[in-house]
């Protein structure tokens, strides 16, 4: 209940909080938190009220993990930028007539999977860089 109560505290005075814990007897804090992180030995038995899981194993590349996280919000808005484009170029030519329904049909799937694999491509590249 302290870390719970810490952590309002500190969100009224306008911090930006991360909690990282055992995700059990923290489960409040990790909620209440901006970002919480409960560590585990084992994350595939394991489900808690957090953000992220992060096995106990790997606690030492918490700062890795924290760049690399940034790094793919940018990813992220890539990919809506990409997603955007091909949906102004196709609803513009869909709107002149210039595509037939058969074909949108056929492109609107094959777009969305170009983004797909562009958002999952950059991100192995970027974990890759990152040395996760």
């Amino acid at each position: 209940l302290q870390k719970l109560e810490y952590i309002q505290q500190l969100k009224e005075e306008q911090h930006r909080v991360l909690m990282v814990g055992d995700g059990l007897n923290d489960a409040g804090a990790l909620k209440q938190s901006d970002a919480g992180i409960a560590l585990t030995n084992s994350i595939t038995n394991f489900s808690p009220s957090c953000d992220a899981i992060l096995d106990a194993t790997a606690f030492h590349k918490l700062s890795k993990f924290l760049a690399f996280s940034r790094k793919t919000m940018n990813i992220i808005l890539a990919t809506f930028a990409v997603s955007l484009v091909y949906n102004v170029i196709g609803l513009t030519l869909a709107v002149q007539g210039l595509f037939t329904p058969i074909a949108s049909a056929i492109i609107m799937p094959i777009s969305s999977l170009s983004v797909i694999i562009f958002a999952t491509l950059s991100v192995k590249i970027a974990a890759k860089r990152a040395g996760l």
